[in-house]
C-alpha cells in the first residue's frame, strides 16, 4: 500500500472557502499524467499530460482531511508509462468538476506497465487531502474492482428466484397486507372534529374523517329543527305570546278580563268605582295619624317636635340640604363659632355684584391661628357612631399653619403638572421659564421631555438651542445597569472614519461652526443619534463617539508597538 500526500491547488483552495461557507466537496477522481509541472504549481487547472483516470473505492474522513483509497491496475493500459504527476479532482455544489490537488515526483515516478506487456500491476494507494474545516465533504466511489464474466453477468440477470434477498421491508413494502384490493380490512378510528381531508394524510387518517362526516350527517337528519329555524323567519307566533292593547280591535274587555267595560272615562270611573284623576284634597280629609317626613310631613304634633325631627334626621346632624336665602348683591351669609374663647372661625359667602360671588374660610384672632383640611379613617366602625369617624388622622392640608406656610401631604397639581417632594412631573413635559415678557412668552426657558432635556430661546418665530453650562456631565455607565457586554469590534470602531466632519452656519444661530451631520451619522453610527417622534434623526450626542475614539487609540497604540518592535529587531 503506497501513501501519498498532494498540495492544494487554487481550485482547491477556493472549495474549501465556499464549503466552510455551507458549500460542498464532492472528491470525483484520481488522474496520473506523464507532464511536467510549471513552477507555480498552484495555478494548474488540470494535468499537464495526463493519461488515466482511477476511481475512488473508499473515503475517510477526518477532522480537517480525508483519506481517499484508489486501485491501480494496468488490465486497460495500452502503452506503459512513469506516472510522475498525480491530481485529485473533485466537484462544488454546483457540479462543477475542478482539478483539487496535485503532486509531482519525477525520481520516485511509478512504472505502470500495458496489459500487452505480460506484466499485471495491482496497487492500493492512500491519498490524503487536507479540507480544513469543511463539514460537507463526500466522494463519488467507482465500481467493485471484481468483475463477472459474460455467462456469470446473463446467469444472474436471467435468476428469477430474487437472487439478492430483498425483502419486503427493504423496498417499502413491509407493512402492506399480501392480499388483493378488494380483499383488505384497513383500521381507523372515528375522528374527534369534523374537518375536510388532505392530500399526502395517511389513510386511517382520511377514514377516519369521512366516518366523522357520515355520524354528523345521521345526527343531522334525525335531530329537531338542525337549521334553528325560528318562528319570526316563517311567520308563525311563539308558543308563548302575548298581545298587546292595540291588538284589541274590537269590543270592549270586561272588568273581569282586566278592562273597563266601557267606551268612554266617565263609564270607566262608574264601572270601577274610581275618582277622577283631577280631584284633590284638603287638610281636613287627613283625619287620624301623622303625616310623615317621608311623606313630606314633620313626623309630629307640635312645632318642637317637628323641628327636632327636620334638624336631628341623619347621622347625629342636620339630614338633607342646608340651603340659605340669597343677601343679593350686597350682603353675605355665614356660619360660624367662637373657639377657646379668643378665636372666632366662619366660613362666608356671598356677592359685590351679579355673578361677582366669593367665598371665604376664616379664623381670627391674632393672625398665627392654623387653617386645615384633615381626613380621617376611624369609620362608623359598624355602629352608627358619628364620633367614630374622627378618631384617627390619615393626612393632613395646612392652608396656613401657625407660621404661615402651606403643606400639602400627596402631589399639587397646576394643570397638567404635579409636585411631589421634590419631582415636578408631567405626561406633557415640563418647562421652567425664566424672564417671560409682558405677553407671558419665555425667552429663556428649560424643557425636560420624554428622555430629553432642552434649554431653548425663543428667537422669533422659532425656538432655538442655547449653550448649557456645567462643571461636569456624567452618563450612566456601571455594570449594574448594563448586559450583553462586548468588546467592541476593530471593524465597528472603524466607523469612525465614514463620518463627515462639515463646517456650517445655525439658521437663526451662531455661525462658522463645525460638526457633523445627525442624518448623515444615522445611516452609520446609530448609537450618539436622537429622533423626533416621527423617527426622523434630529441631533446627535458627541459623547457617544467617545468609545469609538479610545478604540481607534488603542488599534493606533497597538500598531505603533508592533512597528517599534519590528524596527528593533
Amino acid at each position: 500500500m503506497v501513501s501519498l500526500a498532494p498540495s492544494l491547488v487554487g481550485g482547491g483552495i477556493d472549495m474549501i472557502v465556499r464549503a466552510m461557507n455551507g458549500g460542498s466537496i464532492t472528491f470525483s477522481k484520481i488522474a496520473l499524467g506523464t507532464g511536467t509541472p510549471p513552477a507555480d504549481q498552484k495555478s494548474l487547472k488540470a494535468l499537464v499530460k495526463p493519461v488515466m483516470s482511477i476511481g475512488i473505492q473508499s473515503i475517510t474522513v477526518k477532522e480537517s482531511y480525508v483519506i481517499l483509497t484508489v486501485m491501480i491496475t494496468s488490465d486497460t493500459i495500452k502503452t506503459d508509462f512513469q506516472a510522475k504527476e498525480m491530481g485529485v479532482y473533485a466537484k462544488d455544489a454546483s457540479g462543477n468538476e475542478r482539478l483539487y490537488a496535485y503532486s509531482y515526483s519525477a525520481e520516485s515516478a511509478e512504472y505502470i506497465p500495458a496489459a500487452n506487456s505480460g506484466l499485471s500491476v495491482e496497487t492500493e494507494i492512500n491519498v490524503y487531502v487536507q479540507v480544513s474545516a469543511a463539514e460537507n465533504v463526500t466522494a463519488i466511489l467507482t465500481d467493485s474492482a471484481a468483475y463477472a464474466s459474460k455467462q456469470e453477468f446473463k446467469e444472474h440477470v436471467e435468476n428469477e428466484e430474487n437472487p439478492h434477498g430483498v425483502t419486503a421491508e427493504q423496498v417499502g413494502l413491509g407493512n402492506v397486507p399480501n392480499v388483493g384490493t378488494n380483499d383488505q380490512t384497513p383500521t381507523f378510528a372515528e375522528a374527534k372534529t369534523r374537518e375536510n381531508i388532505k392530500s399526502g394524510e395517511k389513510l386511517s387518517v382520511i377514514l377516519g374523517k369521512i366516518a366523522k362526516l357520515f355520524t354528523d350527517f345521521a345526527s343531522h337528519l334525525t335531530a329537531k329543527n338542525p337549521h334553528k329555524v325560528t318562528a319570526e323567519e316563517i311567520g308563525a307566533a311563539l308558543t308563548e305570546h302575548s298581545h298587546g292593547a292595540g291588538d284589541i280591535s274590537s269590543g270592549m274587555l270586561p272588568v273581569e278580563r282586566g278592562g273597563t267595560g266601557a267606551a268612554n272615562a266617565a263609564d270607566a270611573r262608574e264601572n270601577l268605582g274610581a275618582a277622577a284623576s283631577s280631584h284633590g284634597h284638603g287638610a281636613g280629609d287627613i283625619t287620624s295619624g301623622t303625616l310623615s317626613m317621608a311623606r313630606g310631613g314633620t313626623g309630629a304634633t307640635s312645632a318642637a317636635a317637628a323641628a327636632k325631627n327636620i334638624l336631628t334626621s341623619g347621622v347625629n346632624g342636620i339630614g338633607g340640604d342646608v340651603i340659605f336665602a340669597s343677601p343679593g348683591t350686597t350682603g353675605y351669609r355665614q356660619i360660624g363659632g367662637v373657639i377657646g374663647r379668643t378665636d372666632a372661625w366662619r366660613i362666608l359667602a356671598g356677592a359685590s355684584a351679579d355673578n361677582g360671588g366669593s367665598l371665604y374660610i376664616d379664623i381670627g384672632d391674632d393672625g398665627t391661628e392654623g387653617v386645615y383640611v384633615r381626613q380621617f379613617n376611624g369609620g362608623l366602625g359598624g355602629n352608627g357612631s358619628y364620633n367614630n369617624m374622627f378618631t384617627k388622622v390619615a393626612r393632613t392640608l395646612a392652608l396656613l399653619d401657625g407660621n404661615g406656610n402651606t403643606i400639602i401631604p400627596g402631589e399639587l397639581y397646576a394643570g397638567t403638572y404635579g409636585i411631589r417632594g421634590n419631582e415636578i412631573r408631567s405626561n406633557t413635559g415640563v418647562h421652567l421659564c425664566a424672564n417671560p415678557d409682558a405677553g407671558g412668552i419665555c425667552h429663556n426657558n428649560v424643557y425636560l421631555g420624554g428622555t430629553s432635556v432642552y434649554c431653548l430661546n425663543n428667537g422669533g418665530d422659532s425656538l432655538n438651542y442655547v449653550p448649557v453650562y456645567a462643571q461636569r456631565f456624567y452618563t450612566s455607565s456601571s455594570r449594574k445597569v448594563k448586559k450583553n457586554i462586548t468588546p467592541m469590534s476593530e471593524r465597528e470602531a472603524r466607523k469612525l472614519l465614514q463620518i463627515e466632519v462639515v463646517g456650517f452656519d445655525y439658521i437663526n444661530g451662531a455661525e462658522d461652526c463645525y460638526g457633523v451631520i445627525a442624518e448623515d451619522v444615522d445611516e452609520i453610527v446609530q448609537f450618539p443619534v436622537a429622533h423626533d417622534e416621527n423617527g426622523d434623526a434630529t441631533s446627535v450626542d458627541y459623547t457617544g463617539f467617545v468609545p469609538y475614539l479610545i478604540k481607534m487609540l488603542q488599534m493606533q497604540e497597538e500598531r505603533i508597538q508592533k512597528l517599534e518592535r519590528g524596527l528593533g529587531e
